[in-house]
């Protein structure tokens, strides 16, 4: 079994590139998001139609989590030069 250390660096690095791929998916969002205002577009006839306002919403949740001050000091934890590995393959989706 792996050192303690290495298994919590592991854990570390997990979770700092989760939060890493949440901030990129917020940048996404708002490019998305303020695109759809600027061009003033209707979903009608979509599948969008009637949840615009329900899209906006999760949309907004997503950007402010997104980049917390928790999420930010687990991305500096991170270890770059660290393995992951000290606890196996973990699953990617």
């Amino acid at each position: 079994m792996p050192a303690n250390r290495k298994i919590w660096q592991t854990i570390i690095n997990t979770f700092a590139e989760i939060e890493e791929e949440r901030i990129r998916h917020k940048n996404r969002l708002t490019f998305i998001r303020d695109k759809i205002k600027t061009l003033g577009l209707d979903p009608t006839s979509t599948k969008a139609e009637g949840k615009l306002a329900a899209l906006n919403d999760r949309a907004q949740e997503i950007i402010d989590d997104a980049g917390s001050s928790l999420a930010l000091q687990i991305i500096a934890a991170k270890i770059p030069s660290h393995r992951n590995r000290a606890l196996g393959e973990i699953p990617n989706g």
